[in-house]
């Protein structure tokens, strides 16, 4: 009787173990079986908790600038052609500084080259700049990071 007891208590802490499963992020949220909400970003629900598609990967180590992907909230920006790189191993969104042709028939706009970051002034950029810089030969205003 007593071994019938144990084990029955035994199969109740597994059971319940596997009911209730940690969901973390928005990923665990759809791999759990709970439907995506369609809207921008996607969200899903988990019990009372509530999770959102992360889009992009600012702030992800990276090797090279083809593992950064610009979050969709900077590509519908229109004052800026926004991009993502890799600085300092790290996604970053980038706007690339440049200037226009000052001829009034040409509607040009040139970038801004430089070798080192002290080459560079993001001034044009205002506050949304969290920093200055050289890459790659071309002068960057870091907006997110």
């Amino acid at each position: 009787m007593r071994k019938v007891l144990i084990l029955l208590l035994i199969s109740c802490i597994l059971l319940l173990a596997s009911c209730s499963e940690i969901v973390t992020d928005f990923d665990g949220c759809i791999a759990a079986g709970n439907p995506a909400i369609e809207s921008y970003p996607r969200k899903c629900r988990h019990g009372d908790q509530t999770f959102t598609e992360k889009i992009g990967n600012v702030g992800e180590t990276c090797s090279i600038n083809e593992d950064c992907q610009t979050p969709m909230e900077f590509m519908v920006q229109s004052n800026c052609p926004f991009g993502s790189a890799c600085i300092d191993s790290r996604c970053k969104v980038v706007c690339p500084l440049s200037f226009h042709d000052p001829s009034p028939e040409i509607s040009k706009s040139y970038p801004y080259t430089c070798e080192i970051n002290s080459e560079c002034d993001c001034s044009e950029r205002g506050n949304r700049t969290l920093e200055c810089r050289c890459v790659d030969g071309t002068c960057l205003s870091v907006e997110a990071r």
